[in-house]
Order: structure tokens, then sequence, then C-alpha cells
């Protein structure tokens, strides 16, 4: 614990700002690893918060595994893609091009990308995960390109009913598309709840009110919700702390371990009045994650505080969504409603031992460790894929085609929480002469968020140029809506000057 607390303490430092389609666009980022922390950076002369490392920077170790006297021995590394399955980069970066505004380098959560973008591997039996390992010969000489993929099995048919906890922010930094899209996110839920779901809402500024507590929705489209949803208004300070405690109260008060249990937090995330110590917010959320209640963490503003609700939710082991219009709210509390809200799989980590001679020069996650008490163990919804991504490098710039990568995940099934691990063993030469389409897949999403988060201006182009070459690669033609996505986002940003 103390360690996440220094994080979240030092991540609450100076904040850029910049213009998004017009409107000022106020953020601060974090990278979300415990060991690193940063803000997003900010255009022009507005100051930022110093940055003690790139994600793509991020290694186990500042030791040197390939110096003379270092020890001939496999090191064995725990990984962590994301805590929460937050997805929020990407739809910031997509808000920021459409809107004209290039996103302030330094400042893109890859892991989030990957999130959001899906690669998807076959589906395992019920309560199992599927672990799979793919590698290639990397884009530069001497380096390889590993991605792990931990894949879940689908939901049940028929999930649990639901019972949910609203915290609205109607404070006066919510006026205008902020609180437009709050009601967007009411009005999706609304639409995809079912009879007998349970929904209690808190709306808060610088008070709190209990518009509803232990609502019994009639089906989809509840007309008392709507009703909730056209009334949110804007004005007043932010009691962020005092909604969100709140908040909890309720939810521990209607807690059935039958059902799903889910606190949901729609704000721009500006904590400007009461008790705004993130670490307070944190315990808050740690403490009812041991009785089974997630956070989902929903901005709404063009201008947020992202680093208190990366944070928040990262804390509250939920999903972090960044909603810029109604379509998306649809989409995320519609479609992709298991991987927003649902858990399927709990405490996933996963670990791999390398020959000694192999050294991670790039991690695309969260967290990377050789010691597995730093790497906390994450949930994963059903259907979903947690994905690691990395770029190794040999010491020699070969590798031995006959030596093994073992690979592991250790995870909780949700039905009478029994422990389970599953484990694979490659050698090189198996992974290198295996088909990989999800590193390619990943590769794309990868060289995109990369690309868009680099400090270096030729270094932003060539990865951005390389993702348009990729996803031209493989999907020529268009088919595929994520990958033509990021095709037509990625020539946009170096229309942009990227």
């Amino acid at each position: 614990m103390e360690h996440r607390l220094a994080f979240f303490a030092s991540t609450r430092r100076a904040i850029g700002a910049l213009v998004l389609g017009g409107a000022a666009f106020t953020v601060a980022g974090a990278l979300g690893c415990a060991e690193m922390d940063g803000s997003y950076g900010a255009r022009a002369s507005a100051p930022s918060a110093p940055r003690s490392a790139r994600p793509d920077e991020r290694k186990p170790d500042e030791v040197d595994l390939c110096a003379a006297d270092a020890p001939r021995e496999a090191q064995t590394l725990y990984l962590s893609a994301d805590d929460s399955n937050s997805m929020a980069s990407a739809t910031i970066a997509r808000a920021m091009i459409e809107g004209g505004a290039l996103p302030p380098s330094g400042s893109m959560r890859t892991y989030e990308f990957l999130n959001y973008y899906n690669v998807r591997y076959p589906y395992p039996e019920p309560e199992h995960v599927n672990l799979v390992p793919e590698l290639r010969e990397g884009d530069d000489a001497g380096e390889f390109v590993l991605q792990i993929g931990a894949q879940a099995p689908l939901g049940p048919r028929t999930p649990k009913p639901r019972t949910l906890t609203l915290i609205l922010d109607r404070s006066g930094s919510m006026a205008g598309a902020p609180i437009e899209r709050e009601r967007a996110v009411v009005r999706a839920i609304a639409h995809h709840l079912r009879e007998g779901d349970i929904v209690s809402a808190v709306v808060w500024n610088t008070r709190r009110d209990v518009p509803l507590e232990n609502h019994r929705v009639s089906g989809p489209d509840d007309p008392v919700l709507l009703e909730l949803a056209a009334g949110l208004d804007a004005m007043g300070g932010t009691d962020l702390d005092a909604g969100l405690r709140f908040g909890y109260e309720i939810a521990r008060r209607l807690y059935d371990p039958g059902r799903l249990n889910r606190v949901v937090l729609v704000s721009d995330g500006w904590a400007n009045a009461g008790e705004t110590e993130i670490g307070i917010i944190d315990d808050a959320s740690e403490d009812a994650e041991a009785d089974g209640i997630y956070l989902v963490g929903v901005g709404v503003a063009d201008g947020f505080n992202d680093t208190l609700m990366d944070a928040v939710t990262d804390a509250g082991r939920g999903a972090y969504v960044y909603v810029d219009s109604a379509e998306e709210a649809d989409r995320m509390f519609g479609e992709r409603w298991d991987e927003t809200m649902e858990v399927g799989i709990l405490d996933v980590r996963v670990a791999m031992t390398l020959p000694w001679y192999l050294r991670v020069k790039a991690f695309h996650g969260e967290e990377i460790s050789t010691d597995p008490a730093r790497v906390r163990p994450q949930h994963l919804s059903p259907g979903d894929a947690m994905i690691y991504h990395l770029v190794l490098g040999a010491c020699d710039g070969a590798l031995d085609p006959g030596d093994t990568i073992s690979f592991a995940v250790t995870y909780v099934r949700p039905n009478g929480r029994v422990e389970a691990e599953e484990r694979v063993e490659r050698t090189v030469g198996e992974l290198l002469e295996g088909a990989h389409p999800g590193l390619d897949r990943g590769d794309v999403i990868v060289d995109y968020a990369e690309g868009l988060g680099a400090v270096d201006g030729a270094r932003r182009r060539e990865r951005l140029e390389r993702a348009i070459r990729r996803a031209d690669a493989l999907d020529p033609d268009g088919r595929d809506p994520a990958i033509r996505e990021i095709r037509e986002l990625a020539a946009r940003a170096l229309s942009l000057g990227a």
C-alpha cells in the first residue's frame, strides 16, 4: 500500500493546458505503474509535471544482464497489463485528433489502446484461461517482439442481476457538453438494464442528494432512470470525496454476493472542495473491493482530471473509460457492457521465464518486476483478453532456437474462489516458426499508440507511418472497424503535423 500511496501523491503536481476542438482541455495523466509517475504534458509554454520514464522505457531492473560479470541464469518476470481494463487513452486520443489537435508527447498509456481495440484469442472452457505466447523478429537488428495473451472464457448466457450505485457529478465545471454526456451515460445504462436490477444514485457538488436508493427497475429504459438523466444539471463546487464515500455506503448496505455489485462514478474528476486527498479515496475503494464492489469511472469532460479518474478506478479495480459522445456511451454500456462492468476471472497475473541472454527493452503494459509483490493481480472480464506486448533484446543479437521460454498465468475462479494456474512452455524455434495473428494486430495498435505518445517528432512520424503500413497489410479491404479507425486516425495525426 505504501508504494501506491507514494505514487498517488507524486501525481498531484502541475497541470498543463491545451486545446481540443476550440475548448480548453486540461488533463493530468499517470502511467499507472507504482514505480513511476508522470503527467499529460503541456503544449507551448504551459507547465507539466516531471516524468521519470516513458512507458516504452519501462524495465524490471536497471541491471545490464549482458554485462560480462552478470549471472547467466534464467530470469522470471511478473507482468500486469492494466489493473482496471481502462480504455480512456484511446478515446481521448481520438477526440483530440478529430478535434484538430495532437495528444501531447509522452501522454498516452499504450496498454489502454490494447484494451480498447481488442486482441482476441480462442476462448477457453468456462472458468479457465487460455495462455497464448507469440514471437517474431523485431524491426531492429537483435530485437524480438513478444506478445502474451491471457484470454478469458465467454460469460454465462444469463448474467447475474445487477445492483448499481451511480455517483453523478453535477458541479459547475460539468456545465455544457459534460453534463450532456453524463445524461447520455445514465440513459445508456438504463437502456441495457433488465427487470429486477437495482439502481441507487447519488448526485453531488458541494452537497450530496440521493434521488434514488434501492430502486428496482421495470426493465430497459426504466422511466424513473430516464427522468433522473433528464433532471441532471450543473452548479456549485465539487466535493468528490464525499460523493464517493456516500455512494460506497449505499453500495455496502445493498451488497448481495449473488448479484453484480458496481459503483459507477461519472465526473470530470475535479475535486476542488472538501476532502480531496487521493490516498483517502484510494483507501475507500480498497476497502470496498474486498466486498466484491468494483468502481467503474467514466470521464465526460473535454477538460478533466485524468490522473484522479485513472487512480481512483485503478484502486477500485474497475474499468476507466472516457465518453465523448452519446454514441460512445451506448458503445461502452451496450455492446461492450461486459468489458466495462463485468468480472469473469479474478486476480490474474502472468509470469514468464526467459533465457539469461534475453532482456526486456520495452514493455507496453502497466507493471513489470522480478518481484511478484510489486505487480498487483488484476481482474479479467468475460470474453476479454489481457495483452502483454514486449520488445526483447538478445545479448549477442541472436536466439538459440532450442532454448525454452516458460509462461504461467495464476488466477482465481469466481465460483468458490478457487486458485488455478495454466502453464505453457515453448522453444524459441517453435515460437518463431508459429503464426502470430494476435501479435500482428497488437503491433498495429502499439505502433499507433507509441507514435502518438513519442517525444521525438521523427520517432512519432516513423511509428505512425508504420502503423498505417501494418494496418494496410492486416486489413487491406478495410473490413475491420478497429483497424480501419486506427489507420484513419494515424493518417489524420500525420496531416496535423505529427
